[in-house]
């Protein structure tokens, strides 16, 4: 057994004081909206959401937006399969590499509007913003499981539509 080095954590693990740890208590919920598809990419739209789901409109805006930003090549398609996660505030947009399968690139792009069923989209830095939060993780975690799975496939049409329909529904519930 490796013995851990003496480590002083008093200056480690501590967040801002606004930061409250969130309940248990607390629903976060993952539903598909469907599917963006565009030549290139297609993509699993997840929305990731406490209490109320997004509108309609909301929802018809974010894939408008997609299709844009895809159309534009502003959005690399990598293998031309992955997902998206819209929430509150973020667009998180994930691809598997062509190179290296099983790798999972993305962006985060910011949603910011007064509207918020009409949001523009603004690409974020993911050295200061980071990759995924933590209740996106669990979307990326069943999404990381049916991709290995595709990988161990004959990686034909129907293994892919498999892979395109087997999708993480309803409260993300963590372990504590």
């Amino acid at each position: 057994m490796i013995k851990m080095p003496r480590i002083r954590l008093d200056e480690l693990g501590n967040f801002q004081e606004h930061y409250h740890p969130i309940s248990h208590h607390v629903k976060f919920e993952g539903h598909v909206q469907g599917w963006e598809v565009n030549p290139t990419l297609v993509l699993k739209l997840y929305s990731l959401f406490v209490g109320q789901p997004f509108t309609e409109k909301r929802t018809e805006n974010i894939k408008r937006l997609l299709y844009n930003h895809i159309s534009c090549a502003k959005i690399d398609p990598f293998s031309g399969l992955g997902f998206a996660v819209h929430s509150e505030d973020t667009l998180n947009i994930a691809r598997w590499d062509t190179d290296i399968p099983h790798l999972l690139r993305n962006n985060v792009h910011h949603l910011k509007g007064k509207d918020r069923d009409e949001p523009t989209i603004h690409k974020a830095d993911m050295n200061t913003e980071g990759a995924f939060c933590a209740w996106e993780l669990f979307i990326a975690q069943h999404e990381r499981d049916t991709w290995l799975k595709f990988l161990n496939s004959q990686r034909s049409d129907d293994d892919k539509r498999t892979y395109l329909h087997d999708v993480i529904q309803g409260q993300l519930r963590p372990r504590l």
